[in-house]
């Protein structure tokens, strides 16, 4: 009965805009430089028990062309939720191709890359462990309990598009992604589960305000079976001072929703980042506003991303000297 009533999430990013290879395969690359190397970390739900932590680590790699570019990448993520504490680690590479046409720039993505899932069952309790001298459960007790289950492994396999377009101080960005294209199967017991197609769309809208101002919209939708996700966010960047691409120093803040602004309420988001030269790091923190708050105390997550560029290196003209007849 508990497993019809029960509801869980899968692994997220409240800035899905800087979780780029797990956001969309065609973001792979979608950057203006050489390497990009990015590091996510999210901490949710610590003030309930044991928190959900996730770590990503990633690495994109381009080759330009005259008005195309290839691009690669993988990255590898491990999540650890709960207790009995499910784990999850990912090994994922990625692959895009970038074409311009004038104002207009297509992405195209794809990806593919192992799952390995694990429920690390040494840190629970059974009925049989439990001890009435000190009133408490004892892990060093036997559990009596067979659990026959086994660490679930499969391939996943995803795709993605994207289409940008710049008019002047405005422009737009558009993505489609789909996950488990391959319809892998997911069990720790050997049963049918089968993953259904999950769809992800995301919009940005930027408006270049003045020199120095920059303001974005940005909106996400997923959903798998039964379980959707919206987020809403506004950021705001300004440069404080600008002597050129290497010494560029940049603030970024903004504020986004989860699911809705007046029903399916789940967080409220403050964000603030800043970039110097090639590092660019941000911060958010999810206050939880869903019915869940009363054992949280509006306390959701925290979520970090650092982002480390390569620019691309473009040779310098020599002139050679040549008399004149």
């Amino acid at each position: 009965m508990v497993g019809f009533l029960s509801k869980g999430q899968d692994i997220h990013y409240s800035q899905f805009f800087n979780a780029f290879q797990y956001l969309n395969p065609a973001e792979t690359g979608n950057f203006y430089g050489k390497t990009r190397l990015a590091y996510n970390y999210r901490d949710q739900w610590r003030a309930v028990e044991k928190p959900f932590q996730t770590n990503m680590l990633s690495f994109e790699q381009n080759i330009f062309l005259p008005n195309d570019a290839f691009s690669f990448g993988f990255y590898f993520l491990d999540d650890r939720a709960g207790s009995p504490q499910i784990q999850a680690n990912r090994l994922v590479t990625s692959f895009a191709y970038h074409k311009k046409l004038g104002i207009h720039h297509f992405h195209f993505g794809l990806q593919g890359g192992g799952i390995y899932k694990q429920l690390a069952t040494n840190n629970a309790t059974y009925p049989s462990q439990y001890n009435r001298t000190t009133g408490g459960f004892d892990s060093q007790l036997p559990n009596n309990e067979i659990l026959g289950y086994q660490p679930a492994l499969y391939v996943d396999v995803n795709a993605g598009g994207a289409y940008e377009i710049t008019l002047g101080k405005l422009d737009a960005r558009g993505g489609i992604a789909l996950y488990h294209l391959n319809a892998p199967q997911e069990s720790f017991y050997g049963a049918i589960n089968q993953l259904n197609l999950r769809p992800i769309y995301d919009l940005r809208v930027g408006y270049q305000l003045t020199s120095s101002t920059r303001l974005s919209a940005l909106a996400y939708q997923t959903h798998l079976s039964k379980a959707n996700e919206m987020i809403y966010a506004i950021l705001a960047q300004h440069f404080l001072y600008n002597f050129g691409v290497e010494k560029n120093l940049k603030l970024t803040g903004g504020i986004s929703f989860r699911n809705g602004f007046f029903r399916n309420q789940d967080a409220f988001i403050l964000m603030a980042g800043i970039r110097k030269n090639r590092i660019s790091a941000m911060l958010s923190y999810d206050i939880n506003t869903s019915n869940l708050d009363l054992a949280t105390d509006n306390r959701g997550a925290m979520e970090v991303c650092v982002v480390y560029e390569i620019p691309v290196k473009v040779s310098a003209l020599k002139y050679i000297p040549c008399e004149r007849y």
